[in-house]
């Protein structure tokens, strides 16, 4: 995207991140279901949610939103330290996420 490559015209590059994006959330839901809680009974499931809702938003804003180049990259930037955030909070089950592993 910011290369501005021709690969983004693709159909299956259009269609993909949203397919991602769907799976994450499903999962998200299908656990919250088996597990019969409120995401927000699980501290950690609960962050992790919120987390993925702002990375989908971020998402958005980095492949199509995005006015600029620079909001665009800006965008991208805060939606990979949200996913590192996001795989953080999975493996310290923590809603502390990165701060949780130094303990």
């Amino acid at each position: 995207m910011l290369t501005e490559n021709s690969l983004l015209q693709r159909r299956w590059v259009k269609v993909l991140p949203h397919t991602i994006d769907t799976l994450l959330l499903g999962s998200a839901v299908w656990m919250v279901y088996l597990w019969r809680v409120s995401p927000f009974d699980v501290p950690w499931l609960g962050a992790k949610i919120i987390a993925l809702l702002v990375y989908i938003g971020l998402g958005m804003v980095a492949m199509r939103f995005g006015h600029s180049r620079k909001a665009r990259g800006v965008a991208y930037s805060l939606a990979l330290i949200t996913a590192a955030y996001i795989v953080c909070v999975a493996f310290s089950k923590s809603a502390l996420g990165p701060l949780a592993l130094l303990s």
